[in-house]
């Protein structure tokens, strides 16, 4: 008997969830960042300015700094971090009642992530501005941290890599859900999800976010959710999974790891071990995450491909991590010898209607495939890790050339297939055509102004030609009220809990 993978992963996700309800009832959700509502938005915006003018949201940096070696190339990455994201968490919905970490899925983005809505204004704004690297546009704009200790005061950056304004493509949901189904090993799971997915989103938007400081840009507790959620799917993918903790402390003589290992400190100081941070349902943590559809349309796409294969019920073999997840995402290649080219007409035809099916199933209503340039439709490799990357973050080099192998060969085959899609090309292309995630409206708060901005450009802007998406709308700026020396003041209205209020603002540039 045949049993699809979507059908095993509903059963499996629903035996764990009947195990795990006894200790949470009703789980908070996380959702995807663009499935939230403006009111949602909003509400996430303002328990952020909350948490930063009462320096609790700056305490993340250093926390993290801090905590460099302890929680980074080794198996305590996963759970710490989930530990991490649960107090950032418990910070926002006591600055405003309700509010939930939302995840920035970025494999939605792989395509050409600078595209995405999640750097337009309406989001949490884009690229630094080219003469200092200083985010002048969007909500967190001239964000003024405490961290790094520096004289004159930080600001948050974001330096586009490879650049001026185009980002590394990300990892294609297609890649993770490969590793998901084919690492039954919590160790070689942790392994290739932090040296690989996990980095290249923290290089590709740069400046903050390639620093260990990281946590000073909003962004990184939306990826670090996502990264989360990696986790939890793969918990969820077979019952095996769901408490495994396996690997080796490098940094405590090769040391097995345990469950009954105490993570390390953050803000509530209570010693707690790695165990209590496997169930997200537990009366603890209690949060789920919600499908969003492009995940769910992925897993659908892959499961058709598996079918036609006849490789429903085989697991990846030991051995070769390449071969492995190759041969079990898309069947054997038996004696791996070269098919002929495919007749590029047929070849483009068949594509065709593969995105033409996809997009249907997707709802994309008013998608024009034929306007979708061919180069977008194809998934590209992200760049390699620098080397000061993988110092940092105590990662083997070698390790990290293998897993980037795997992924270039899901890329390879997945473009080469002419009865395939991916997800990321079609919602590249919806955002493109205006079919979803359309602008909205500005915040209906703004940061607070800096006592002192940076001195290279004193206006809360930057050039149209370091907008970093055409889609990009610009926040709206205050009315002068007067100028005088080297000070000027502004009349503004703030709308907090609902009520409309005028707020001066003075600024010293």
């Amino acid at each position: 008997m045949k049993i699809s993978l979507v059908a095993l992963a509903i059963a499996a996700m629903g035996a764990v969830a009947t195990a795990q309800q006894g200790g949470c009832p009703s789980p908070r959700v996380r959702k995807e960042i663009r499935q939230l509502t403006p009111k949602e938005r909003d509400n996430y915006r303002r328990a952020i300015y909350i948490a930063h003018r009462s320096n609790k949201f700056d305490i993340f940096a250093e926390l993290h700094v801090n905590n460099t070696e302890p929680a980074h190339g080794v198996p305590m990455f996963f759970p710490w971090h989930r530990r991490l994201l649960w107090e950032y968490e418990k910070i926002l919905s006591d600055a405003v009642e309700g509010v939930t970490l939302p995840f920035w899925d970025w494999s939605m983005d792989a395509i050409k992530p600078e595209n995405s809505p999640v750097f337009r204004n309406d989001y949490l704004g884009g690229n630094g501005r080219q003469s200092d690297n200083v985010v002048a546009t969007g909500p967190f704009r001239f964000w003024k941290l405490t961290y790094p200790h520096d004289q004159p005061p930080h600001f948050l950056k974001r330096i586009f890599t490879p650049g001026p304004n185009n980002i590394t493509p990300f990892w294609s949901t297609e890649a993770l859900i490969s590793f998901i189904k084919a690492k039954d090993n919590y160790a070689d799971l942790h392994d290739t999800i932090e040296d690989g997915p996990h980095a290249t989103v923290h290089i590709g938007i740069g400046g903050d976010m390639v620093e260990m400081y990281s946590p000073n840009d909003p962004f990184f507790f939306l990826h670090h959710a996502m990264v989360d959620r990696i986790w939890a799917l793969w918990q969820n993918d077979r019952s095996s999974n769901f408490y495994q903790y396996n690997g080796v402390d490098k940094f405590n003589n090769n040391r097995k790891v345990q469950a009954s290992d105490i993570l390390p400190t953050l803000p509530s100081k209570a010693q707690l071990p790695v165990s209590d941070f496997f169930d997200t349902k537990s009366a603890g943590l209690c949060y789920v995450y919600e499908d969003n559809p492009t995940w769910t349309q992925a897993v659908k796409a892959l499961d058709q491909r598996n079918k036609s294969k006849n490789n429903l019920s085989r697991r990846a073999p030991a051995g070769n991590f390449v071969s492995s997840v190759i041969d079990f995402l898309f069947g054997s290649r038996g004696d791996d010898k070269k098919q002929p080219p495919a007749d590029p007409v047929k070849f483009e035809e068949s594509r065709k209607a593969a995105a033409q099916q996809a997009a249907k199933d997707l709802g994309y209503e008013g998608l024009d495939i034929s306007k979708i340039p061919k180069e977008e439709t194809k998934l590209k490799e992200p760049m390699k890790n620098p080397d000061s990357w993988n110092k940092m973050n105590n990662l083997d080099p070698k390790k990290v050339e293998e897993i980037h192998a795997a992924g270039n060969k899901i890329i390879e085959d997945l473009n080469n297939d002419p009865n395939y899609i991916p997800v990321a090309a079609l919602y590249n292309a919806a955002v493109s055509q205006g079919v979803v995630d359309k602008p909205g409206p500005a915040p209906t708060e703004v940061p607070p102004t800096p006592e002192t901005k940076p001195t290279e450009n004193p206006q809360p802007s930057i050039p149209p030609s370091q907008s970093p998406s055409p889609a990009a709308t610009p926040a709206p700026k205050p009315t002068p009220a007067k100028t005088g020396g080297n000070v000027a003041t502004f009349t503004n209205t703030v709308t907090k809990d609902g009520v409309p209020s005028p707020v001066v603002v003075v600024v010293h540039y």
